[in-house]
Protein backbone atom coordinates (compact mmCIF):
# COMPACT_ATOMS: atom_id res chain seq x y z
CA UNK A 1 0.00 0.00 0.00
CA UNK A 2 2.80 1.96 0.51
CA UNK A 3 4.83 1.55 -2.50
CA UNK A 4 1.64 2.63 -4.46
CA UNK A 5 0.71 5.48 -2.49
CA UNK A 6 4.71 6.35 -3.22
CA UNK A 7 4.09 5.63 -6.64
CA UNK A 8 1.09 7.43 -7.17
CA UNK A 9 2.71 10.42 -5.42
CA UNK A 10 5.94 10.11 -7.74
CA UNK A 11 3.33 10.18 -11.17
CA UNK A 12 1.59 13.01 -9.50
CA UNK A 13 5.10 14.98 -8.95
CA UNK A 14 6.35 14.07 -12.66
CA UNK A 15 2.61 15.19 -14.60
CA UNK A 16 2.95 18.62 -12.45
CA UNK A 17 6.70 19.01 -13.64
CA UNK A 18 5.56 18.59 -16.89
CA UNK A 19 2.70 20.63 -16.96
CA UNK A 20 4.71 23.54 -15.55
CA UNK A 21 7.59 22.89 -18.08
CA UNK A 22 5.25 22.94 -20.95
CA UNK A 23 3.60 26.44 -19.52
CA UNK A 24 6.63 27.70 -19.24
CA UNK A 25 8.13 26.73 -22.98
CA UNK A 26 4.79 28.15 -24.11
CA UNK A 27 5.10 31.39 -22.21
CA UNK A 28 9.05 31.65 -23.64
CA UNK A 29 7.39 30.83 -27.08
CA UNK A 30 4.75 32.79 -26.63
CA UNK A 31 7.18 35.91 -25.31
CA UNK A 32 10.04 35.34 -28.13
CA UNK A 33 8.00 35.00 -31.37
CA UNK A 34 8.00 38.24 -32.39
CA UNK A 35 11.72 38.30 -31.80
CA UNK A 36 11.96 35.10 -33.84
CA UNK A 37 9.68 36.55 -36.80
CA UNK A 38 11.78 39.40 -37.00
CA UNK A 39 15.13 37.18 -37.41
CA UNK A 40 13.61 34.80 -40.51
CA UNK A 41 12.01 38.17 -41.84
CA UNK A 42 15.61 39.81 -41.93
CA UNK A 43 16.93 36.27 -43.53
CA UNK A 44 14.62 35.81 -46.27
CA UNK A 45 14.79 39.90 -47.00
CA UNK A 46 19.10 39.27 -46.84
CA UNK A 47 18.74 36.07 -49.57
CA UNK A 48 16.26 37.51 -51.87
CA UNK A 49 18.33 41.13 -52.35
CA UNK A 50 21.29 39.36 -52.44
CA UNK A 51 19.98 36.46 -54.95
CA UNK A 52 18.21 39.20 -57.49
CA UNK A 53 21.59 41.20 -56.95
CA UNK A 54 23.63 38.38 -58.06
CA UNK A 55 21.69 39.14 -61.33
CA UNK A 56 22.77 43.36 -61.39
CA UNK A 57 26.45 43.93 -63.67
CA UNK A 58 28.76 45.85 -61.36
CA UNK A 59 28.79 49.49 -62.86
CA UNK A 60 30.21 52.85 -61.55
CA UNK A 61 32.77 52.96 -59.09
CA UNK A 62 32.38 49.32 -58.89
CA UNK A 63 34.35 48.54 -62.15
CA UNK A 64 37.09 50.66 -60.98
CA UNK A 65 37.37 48.54 -57.28
CA UNK A 66 37.04 45.48 -59.15
CA UNK A 67 39.61 46.32 -61.49
CA UNK A 68 41.51 47.28 -58.53
CA UNK A 69 41.44 43.90 -56.82
CA UNK A 70 42.45 42.36 -60.02
CA UNK A 71 45.65 44.70 -60.11
CA UNK A 72 46.41 43.79 -56.34
CA UNK A 73 45.97 40.02 -56.68
CA UNK A 74 47.94 40.21 -60.07
CA UNK A 75 50.67 42.09 -58.22
CA UNK A 76 50.41 39.57 -54.95
CA UNK A 77 50.82 36.23 -58.05
CA UNK A 78 54.06 38.14 -60.07
CA UNK A 79 51.99 38.72 -62.74
CA UNK A 80 52.38 42.42 -62.85
CA UNK A 81 55.09 45.33 -61.24
CA UNK A 82 54.66 47.38 -58.36
CA UNK A 83 54.66 50.33 -60.68
CA UNK A 84 51.91 49.20 -63.16
CA UNK A 85 49.82 48.01 -60.36
CA UNK A 86 50.47 51.35 -57.62
CA UNK A 87 49.24 53.53 -60.97
CA UNK A 88 45.67 51.57 -61.59
CA UNK A 89 45.06 51.14 -57.57
CA UNK A 90 45.57 54.98 -57.36
CA UNK A 91 44.21 56.07 -60.61
CA UNK A 92 42.85 59.32 -60.52
CA UNK A 93 43.36 59.31 -56.60
CA UNK A 94 39.72 59.36 -55.96
CA UNK A 95 39.24 56.59 -54.32
CA UNK A 96 41.04 55.04 -50.64
CA UNK A 97 41.95 51.03 -51.86
CA UNK A 98 39.91 49.39 -48.68
CA UNK A 99 37.42 47.69 -51.17
CA UNK A 100 40.00 46.61 -53.79
CA UNK A 101 41.92 45.29 -50.70
CA UNK A 102 38.72 43.38 -49.22
CA UNK A 103 37.97 41.99 -52.48
CA UNK A 104 41.38 41.01 -53.44
CA UNK A 105 41.21 37.33 -51.79
CA UNK A 106 38.31 36.67 -54.62
CA UNK A 107 40.76 37.73 -57.45
CA UNK A 108 43.14 35.56 -56.19
CA UNK A 109 40.99 32.38 -56.32
CA UNK A 110 39.88 33.92 -59.86
CA UNK A 111 40.98 36.57 -62.15
CA UNK A 112 37.58 36.67 -63.22
CA UNK A 113 35.14 36.29 -60.77
CA UNK A 114 31.03 36.30 -62.57
CA UNK A 115 28.94 38.80 -61.03
CA UNK A 116 27.48 36.92 -58.91
CA UNK A 117 30.36 35.38 -57.14
CA UNK A 118 31.64 39.07 -56.76
CA UNK A 119 27.68 40.01 -54.63
CA UNK A 120 27.46 36.77 -52.56
CA UNK A 121 30.78 37.71 -51.73
CA UNK A 122 30.03 41.43 -50.79
CA UNK A 123 26.96 40.46 -49.00
CA UNK A 124 28.86 37.70 -46.94
CA UNK A 125 31.22 40.36 -45.87
CA UNK A 126 28.71 42.68 -45.39
CA UNK A 127 26.63 40.08 -42.72
CA UNK A 128 29.75 39.85 -40.70
CA UNK A 129 30.50 43.46 -40.05
CA UNK A 130 26.46 43.56 -39.13
CA UNK A 131 27.02 40.42 -37.14
CA UNK A 132 29.80 42.33 -34.85
CA UNK A 133 28.01 45.57 -35.34
CA UNK A 134 24.92 44.42 -33.60
CA UNK A 135 26.86 42.09 -31.00
CA UNK A 136 29.10 45.65 -30.37
CA UNK A 137 25.86 47.51 -29.71
CA UNK A 138 24.08 44.89 -27.62
CA UNK A 139 26.81 44.53 -24.99
CA UNK A 140 27.20 48.41 -24.37
CA UNK A 141 23.27 49.12 -25.04
CA UNK A 142 21.20 46.37 -24.28
CA UNK A 143 18.46 44.74 -26.41
CA UNK A 144 16.39 47.96 -27.51
CA UNK A 145 19.25 49.16 -29.47
CA UNK A 146 19.66 46.04 -30.93
CA UNK A 147 15.99 45.53 -31.89
CA UNK A 148 16.17 49.07 -33.49
CA UNK A 149 19.06 48.25 -35.82
CA UNK A 150 17.34 44.61 -36.61
CA UNK A 151 13.99 46.40 -37.89
CA UNK A 152 16.09 49.53 -39.25
CA UNK A 153 18.15 49.43 -41.22
CA UNK A 154 18.08 45.70 -41.86
CA UNK A 155 14.68 44.75 -42.60
CA UNK A 156 14.80 47.56 -45.47
CA UNK A 157 15.23 45.75 -49.24
CA UNK A 158 17.12 49.01 -50.54
CA UNK A 159 19.43 48.80 -47.81
CA UNK A 160 19.80 44.92 -48.15
CA UNK A 161 20.29 45.22 -51.74
CA UNK A 162 22.97 47.87 -51.48
CA UNK A 163 24.44 45.01 -48.51
CA UNK A 164 25.44 43.18 -51.95
CA UNK A 165 26.96 45.92 -53.80
CA UNK A 166 31.04 46.60 -53.64
CA UNK A 167 30.68 50.65 -52.74
CA UNK A 168 32.26 51.06 -49.38
CA UNK A 169 29.61 53.35 -48.22
CA UNK A 170 27.20 50.32 -46.17
CA UNK A 171 29.99 48.56 -44.65
CA UNK A 172 31.75 51.55 -43.54
CA UNK A 173 28.53 52.35 -41.45
CA UNK A 174 28.80 49.35 -39.72
CA UNK A 175 32.08 50.26 -39.08
CA UNK A 176 30.78 53.84 -37.68
CA UNK A 177 28.38 51.96 -35.97
CA UNK A 178 31.15 49.84 -33.86
CA UNK A 179 33.00 53.37 -33.55
CA UNK A 180 30.19 55.21 -32.36
CA UNK A 181 29.79 52.37 -29.55
CA UNK A 182 33.25 52.41 -28.55
CA UNK A 183 33.44 56.49 -28.74
CA UNK A 184 30.50 56.44 -26.10
CA UNK A 185 32.24 53.97 -23.85
CA UNK A 186 35.72 55.69 -23.55
CA UNK A 187 33.92 58.84 -23.03
CA UNK A 188 31.95 57.54 -19.89
CA UNK A 189 35.20 56.29 -18.53
CA UNK A 190 37.75 57.92 -16.43
CA UNK A 191 41.11 56.38 -18.13
CA UNK A 192 40.83 54.50 -21.16
CA UNK A 193 43.45 52.34 -21.75
CA UNK A 194 45.91 52.07 -24.33
CA UNK A 195 44.38 48.86 -26.14
CA UNK A 196 40.91 49.81 -26.56
CA UNK A 197 42.50 53.24 -27.95
CA UNK A 198 44.57 51.24 -30.42
CA UNK A 199 41.82 49.32 -31.12
CA UNK A 200 39.54 52.44 -31.56
CA UNK A 201 41.78 54.14 -33.96
CA UNK A 202 42.34 50.89 -36.31
CA UNK A 203 38.64 50.55 -36.36
CA UNK A 204 38.71 54.08 -38.11
CA UNK A 205 41.78 53.35 -40.31
CA UNK A 206 39.62 50.41 -41.66
CA UNK A 207 36.63 53.12 -42.19
CA UNK A 208 39.20 55.48 -43.92
CA UNK A 209 40.44 52.81 -46.00
CA UNK A 210 36.57 52.01 -47.41
CA UNK A 211 35.60 55.57 -47.35
CA UNK A 212 38.25 58.47 -47.29
CA UNK A 213 36.06 60.99 -46.23
CA UNK A 214 35.16 59.83 -43.03
CA UNK A 215 38.97 61.35 -42.01
CA UNK A 216 37.18 63.85 -40.62
CA UNK A 217 35.06 61.34 -38.15
CA UNK A 218 38.60 60.07 -37.82
CA UNK A 219 39.23 63.61 -36.23
CA UNK A 220 36.29 64.14 -34.62
CA UNK A 221 36.63 61.25 -32.77
CA UNK A 222 40.18 62.20 -31.41
CA UNK A 223 39.03 65.85 -30.59
CA UNK A 224 36.20 64.83 -28.58
CA UNK A 225 37.69 62.20 -26.57
CA UNK A 226 40.22 64.54 -25.79
CA UNK A 227 38.16 67.49 -25.10
CA UNK A 228 36.09 65.86 -22.73
CA UNK A 229 37.86 65.66 -19.68
CA UNK A 230 38.83 68.84 -19.60
CA UNK A 231 35.29 70.40 -20.46
CA UNK A 232 34.13 68.30 -17.44
CA UNK A 233 36.75 69.16 -15.07
CA UNK A 234 38.44 65.97 -14.88
CA UNK A 235 42.22 67.58 -15.40
CA UNK A 236 44.02 64.83 -14.08
CA UNK A 237 42.40 62.05 -16.21
CA UNK A 238 42.70 64.53 -19.45
CA UNK A 239 46.08 64.49 -18.98
CA UNK A 240 46.10 60.44 -18.80
CA UNK A 241 44.02 60.29 -21.86
CA UNK A 242 45.91 62.81 -24.22
CA UNK A 243 49.12 60.74 -23.99
CA UNK A 244 46.93 57.34 -24.38
CA UNK A 245 45.52 59.41 -27.19
CA UNK A 246 48.92 60.65 -28.37
CA UNK A 247 49.89 57.11 -28.90
CA UNK A 248 46.91 55.70 -30.61
CA UNK A 249 46.71 58.77 -33.34
CA UNK A 250 50.22 57.86 -33.97
CA UNK A 251 48.73 54.30 -34.81
CA UNK A 252 46.26 55.77 -37.00
CA UNK A 253 48.54 57.81 -38.72
CA UNK A 254 51.38 55.10 -39.35
CA UNK A 255 48.04 52.33 -40.90
CA UNK A 256 47.19 55.76 -43.17
CA UNK A 257 50.54 56.79 -44.00
CA UNK A 258 51.40 54.26 -47.10
CA UNK A 259 48.04 55.20 -49.04
CA UNK A 260 48.64 58.98 -48.91
CA UNK A 261 52.61 58.62 -49.40
CA UNK A 262 51.34 56.61 -52.59
CA UNK A 263 49.13 58.66 -53.51
CA UNK A 264 51.01 61.82 -53.20
CA UNK A 265 53.89 60.55 -54.66
CA UNK A 266 51.43 59.41 -57.97
CA UNK A 267 49.49 62.52 -58.32
CA UNK A 268 52.69 64.89 -57.86
CA UNK A 269 51.08 66.49 -54.62
CA UNK A 270 49.28 65.72 -51.16
CA UNK A 271 47.04 63.55 -50.61
CA UNK A 272 45.86 62.45 -47.48
CA UNK A 273 42.70 60.74 -47.76
CA UNK A 274 41.78 61.73 -51.90
CA UNK A 275 42.40 63.76 -54.49
CA UNK A 276 38.70 64.91 -55.03
CA UNK A 277 38.00 67.83 -52.83
CA UNK A 278 39.41 70.90 -55.67
CA UNK A 279 37.39 69.04 -58.63
CA UNK A 280 33.79 67.82 -56.99
CA UNK A 281 33.49 71.34 -55.72
CA UNK A 282 34.45 72.38 -59.41
CA UNK A 283 32.10 70.16 -60.62
CA UNK A 284 29.55 71.10 -57.74
CA UNK A 285 29.08 74.27 -57.86
CA UNK A 286 30.98 75.66 -60.73
CA UNK A 287 30.03 76.29 -64.25
CA UNK A 288 30.28 73.00 -66.43
CA UNK A 289 31.05 75.31 -69.46
CA UNK A 290 34.37 77.01 -67.34
CA UNK A 291 35.85 73.95 -65.32
CA UNK A 292 38.31 73.03 -68.46
CA UNK A 293 38.61 76.60 -68.91
CA UNK A 294 35.73 76.20 -71.35
CA UNK A 295 33.67 72.87 -71.85
CA UNK A 296 34.93 69.66 -70.79
CA UNK A 297 35.17 67.25 -74.12
CA UNK A 298 33.19 63.84 -73.62
CA UNK A 299 29.86 63.01 -72.07
CA UNK A 300 31.38 62.14 -68.21
CA UNK A 301 32.42 65.39 -67.33
CA UNK A 302 34.43 63.87 -64.11
CA UNK A 303 36.91 61.68 -66.17
CA UNK A 304 37.38 63.98 -69.07
CA UNK A 305 37.80 66.87 -66.12
CA UNK A 306 40.60 64.77 -64.65
CA UNK A 307 42.44 64.02 -67.72
CA UNK A 308 42.31 67.66 -68.94
CA UNK A 309 43.89 68.10 -65.76
CA UNK A 310 46.69 65.95 -66.35
CA UNK A 311 47.57 67.73 -69.75
CA UNK A 312 46.77 71.19 -68.79
CA UNK A 313 49.23 70.14 -65.73
CA UNK A 314 52.12 68.64 -67.97
CA UNK A 315 51.65 72.04 -70.23
CA UNK A 316 51.77 74.12 -67.53
CA UNK A 317 55.25 72.19 -65.40
CA UNK A 318 52.26 71.99 -62.56
CA UNK A 319 50.90 68.50 -61.02
CA UNK A 320 47.13 68.06 -61.96
CA UNK A 321 46.32 68.34 -58.14
CA UNK A 322 47.00 72.04 -58.82
CA UNK A 323 45.81 72.01 -62.21
CA UNK A 324 42.56 70.90 -60.79
CA UNK A 325 42.60 73.63 -58.03
CA UNK A 326 42.78 76.24 -61.04
CA UNK A 327 39.98 74.58 -62.53
CA UNK A 328 37.91 74.48 -59.77
CA UNK A 329 38.87 78.52 -58.74
CA UNK A 330 37.81 79.55 -62.65
CA UNK A 331 34.75 77.44 -62.79
CA UNK A 332 33.58 79.26 -59.61
CA UNK A 333 34.59 82.55 -60.01
CA UNK A 334 31.24 83.91 -59.98
CA UNK A 335 29.69 81.68 -57.03
CA UNK A 336 27.10 83.71 -54.97
CA UNK A 337 25.53 82.77 -51.46
CA UNK A 338 22.31 81.90 -52.91
CA UNK A 339 23.61 80.19 -55.95
CA UNK A 340 25.56 77.67 -53.34
CA UNK A 341 22.62 77.51 -51.27
CA UNK A 342 20.64 76.29 -53.36
CA UNK A 343 22.96 73.81 -55.29
CA UNK A 344 23.54 71.99 -51.38
CA UNK A 345 19.53 72.28 -51.15
CA UNK A 346 19.73 70.17 -54.36
CA UNK A 347 22.30 67.78 -52.59
CA UNK A 348 20.66 67.41 -49.39
CA UNK A 349 17.11 66.36 -51.54
CA UNK A 350 19.06 63.98 -53.33
CA UNK A 351 20.99 62.92 -50.26
CA UNK A 352 18.15 62.22 -48.20
CA UNK A 353 14.80 62.49 -49.85
CA UNK A 354 15.43 60.10 -52.97
CA UNK A 355 16.38 56.73 -51.08
CA UNK A 356 15.40 54.30 -53.50
CA UNK A 357 16.90 56.07 -56.04
CA UNK A 358 19.68 53.43 -57.28
CA UNK A 359 16.69 50.95 -57.01
CA UNK A 360 14.80 52.43 -59.36
CA UNK A 361 17.10 53.97 -62.06
CA UNK A 362 20.10 51.33 -61.77
CA UNK A 363 19.21 47.78 -59.97
CA UNK A 364 15.97 46.83 -61.14
CA UNK A 365 16.25 47.87 -65.14
CA UNK A 366 20.24 46.86 -65.08
CA UNK A 367 18.99 43.80 -64.23
CA UNK A 368 20.19 40.90 -66.88
CA UNK A 369 17.14 39.59 -65.90
CA UNK A 370 15.65 41.63 -68.07
CA UNK A 371 12.04 42.67 -66.38
CA UNK A 372 9.28 44.14 -68.23
CA UNK A 373 9.33 48.15 -67.62
CA UNK A 374 5.96 47.93 -66.39
CA UNK A 375 6.99 44.99 -63.64
CA UNK A 376 10.45 47.65 -63.08
CA UNK A 377 7.77 50.53 -62.44
CA UNK A 378 5.72 48.19 -60.11
CA UNK A 379 8.81 46.84 -58.57
CA UNK A 380 10.23 50.03 -58.01
CA UNK A 381 6.81 51.65 -56.76
CA UNK A 382 7.10 48.96 -53.84
CA UNK A 383 10.87 49.23 -52.68
CA UNK A 384 10.04 53.13 -52.45
CA UNK A 385 7.06 52.02 -50.04
CA UNK A 386 8.79 49.58 -48.14
CA UNK A 387 11.99 51.72 -47.83
CA UNK A 388 9.94 54.71 -47.12
CA UNK A 389 7.94 53.20 -44.27
CA UNK A 390 11.29 52.64 -42.73
CA UNK A 391 13.40 55.71 -43.74
CA UNK A 392 11.28 58.37 -43.18
CA UNK A 393 10.67 57.87 -39.83
CA UNK A 394 14.27 56.70 -38.74
CA UNK A 395 15.48 59.85 -40.32
CA UNK A 396 12.91 61.93 -38.32
CA UNK A 397 14.28 60.02 -35.31
CA UNK A 398 17.90 61.43 -36.34
CA UNK A 399 16.69 65.10 -36.61
CA UNK A 400 14.88 65.09 -33.52
CA UNK A 401 17.56 63.30 -31.47
CA UNK A 402 20.23 66.10 -32.90
CA UNK A 403 17.53 68.95 -31.83
CA UNK A 404 17.17 67.83 -28.18
CA UNK A 405 19.55 68.43 -25.04
CA UNK A 406 19.63 66.02 -22.32
CA UNK A 407 21.19 65.91 -18.57
CA UNK A 408 22.36 62.58 -17.58
CA UNK A 409 26.05 62.42 -17.85
CA UNK A 410 25.78 58.82 -19.88
CA UNK A 411 22.86 60.54 -22.04
CA UNK A 412 24.58 63.48 -22.51
CA UNK A 413 27.84 61.85 -23.87
CA UNK A 414 25.69 59.89 -26.24
CA UNK A 415 23.83 62.77 -27.35
CA UNK A 416 26.57 64.50 -28.26
CA UNK A 417 27.86 61.28 -30.26
CA UNK A 418 25.02 61.19 -32.20
CA UNK A 419 25.53 65.12 -33.29
CA UNK A 420 28.95 64.63 -33.96
CA UNK A 421 28.56 61.90 -35.99
CA UNK A 422 25.46 63.34 -38.07
CA UNK A 423 27.83 66.27 -38.46
CA UNK A 424 30.44 64.46 -40.03
CA UNK A 425 28.13 62.70 -42.42
CA UNK A 426 26.33 66.12 -43.36
CA UNK A 427 29.88 67.75 -44.62
CA UNK A 428 29.36 65.78 -47.81
CA UNK A 429 26.27 67.61 -49.38
CA UNK A 430 28.03 71.34 -48.88
CA UNK A 431 31.11 70.46 -50.88
CA UNK A 432 30.28 67.03 -53.51
CA UNK A 433 27.78 66.20 -55.16
CA UNK A 434 25.27 63.86 -53.36
CA UNK A 435 23.02 61.31 -54.29
CA UNK A 436 21.08 58.37 -52.61
CA UNK A 437 23.72 55.87 -52.78
CA UNK A 438 25.25 57.60 -49.83
CA UNK A 439 22.29 57.16 -47.24
CA UNK A 440 23.12 53.46 -46.49
CA UNK A 441 26.44 55.16 -44.49
CA UNK A 442 23.88 57.11 -42.19
CA UNK A 443 21.46 54.94 -41.48
CA UNK A 444 22.38 52.54 -38.57
CA UNK A 445 23.04 56.45 -37.11
CA UNK A 446 19.51 56.58 -37.48
CA UNK A 447 18.52 53.40 -35.58
CA UNK A 448 20.81 54.61 -33.00
CA UNK A 449 18.98 57.90 -32.60
CA UNK A 450 15.60 56.02 -32.45
CA UNK A 451 16.50 53.88 -29.71
CA UNK A 452 18.04 56.80 -27.87
CA UNK A 453 14.98 59.01 -28.38
CA UNK A 454 12.52 56.18 -26.86
CA UNK A 455 15.26 55.80 -24.22
CA UNK A 456 15.13 59.33 -22.91
CA UNK A 457 10.98 59.35 -23.75
CA UNK A 458 10.81 55.69 -20.99
CA UNK A 459 13.26 56.70 -18.80
CA UNK A 460 13.46 59.59 -16.17
CA UNK A 461 16.05 61.90 -16.47
CA UNK A 462 18.66 62.50 -14.38
CA UNK A 463 21.00 65.65 -13.70
CA UNK A 464 23.82 64.08 -12.79
CA UNK A 465 26.01 65.50 -16.16
CA UNK A 466 28.17 68.53 -16.91
CA UNK A 467 26.50 71.99 -17.30
CA UNK A 468 29.56 72.33 -19.72
CA UNK A 469 27.97 69.48 -21.78
CA UNK A 470 24.78 70.83 -21.53
CA UNK A 471 25.95 74.09 -23.11
CA UNK A 472 27.85 72.54 -25.59
CA UNK A 473 24.75 70.73 -26.83
CA UNK A 474 22.71 73.97 -26.64
CA UNK A 475 25.60 75.49 -29.16
CA UNK A 476 25.28 72.81 -31.56
CA UNK A 477 21.73 72.75 -31.56
CA UNK A 478 21.77 76.79 -32.11
CA UNK A 479 24.53 76.19 -35.01
CA UNK A 480 23.23 73.64 -36.86
CA UNK A 481 20.01 75.07 -36.80
CA UNK A 482 21.32 78.08 -38.19
CA UNK A 483 23.07 76.44 -40.64
CA UNK A 484 19.88 74.44 -41.82
CA UNK A 485 17.63 78.15 -41.48
CA UNK A 486 20.67 79.89 -43.60
CA UNK A 487 20.31 76.80 -46.39
CA UNK A 488 16.85 76.91 -46.80
CA UNK A 489 15.83 80.12 -46.53
CA UNK A 490 18.68 81.78 -48.55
Amino acid sequence: MRAKILLLSAAAAISSCTTSTTISQRDLTSRHLPLVVLWIAVGAVWIASTAFMATVPLSGDELFYSSGAKFIAGFLTGDITFAEMKTNVVGFGWFTPGVPIVLTPLFLFDATPHVSAVRIYAGALALILWFWSLWEVNRAFGRQYTLALLVFPTLDVTWQLFSATIWGDLPAGLLLVIVFVRTWTLGCRNSPSPRDIIALELILAAAFYLRGSLLVVAVAVNVFLLALPFMTGQWRSGLHRAAVLALGSTVFAAVVAPWSAMASRELGGTVISTSTPALSFGITFGKADRLCFGPCPGKNIWIEGARFSQAYGAANGISELEAQKRMATNATRDLTLKEYTKRVRRNLKQFLLVPTGFVRDRFLPGSRLELPDPMVSVAGTVAAFWTGLLYFPALLALILANGIVVTGRAAQIESLCIKMFTLCLFVQPFIHPSHSRYWPTLGPLMALSAAFLLKMIATRSSRDGALSLVAMQWLYVAGAGGVLLAVLLV
